[in-house]
């Protein structure tokens, strides 16, 4: 029914829970170099960010961020980062918050052309 060279090929797959599971684990993180490298190889290294903060069913703030910018003509939208705001919820935890994942990342705050909110107070600064 089926050949050797395809028994060999299905034998060539890991298929252990353990195998599986570190790929999938390490899916999130591939996805998010791989934006990153487009963004910082972008031919205009210009892009703008949307945040916004949540608070989940488990009372847990969540910060989200979303980032736009331009590749291969066309506008490109990416989910970023969704993180937990550990103590409050300021300006300034929001601006820390997205100042070190752009550090982490090696993205400068230089190249951010727009910052969108939804205009609370606590996102402003105000």
């Amino acid at each position: 029914m089926i050949g050797d060279k395809f028994v060999r090929k299905l034998s060539a797959i890991f298929i252990s829970n353990d195998t599986v599971r570190r790929r999938i684990d390490n899916m999130p993180a591939d996805i998010l170099d791989q934006i990153i490298q487009e963004i910082k190889s972008a031919p205009l290294p210009i892009f703008s960010i949307q945040f916004d903060e949540s608070t989940d069913i488990a009372n847990c703030s969540q910060l989200l961020v979303y980032m736009r910018y331009i590749n291969d003509g066309d506008f490109k939208g990416e989910f970023l980062l969704c993180k937990s705001l550990e103590t409050t919820t300021t300006a300034r935890d929001v601006f820390d918050t997205v100042g070190s994942f752009l550090k982490e990342h090696k993205i400068s705050w230089g190249k951010v052309c727009n910052v969108f909110t939804d205009g609370d107070p606590a996102m402003l600064g105000c």
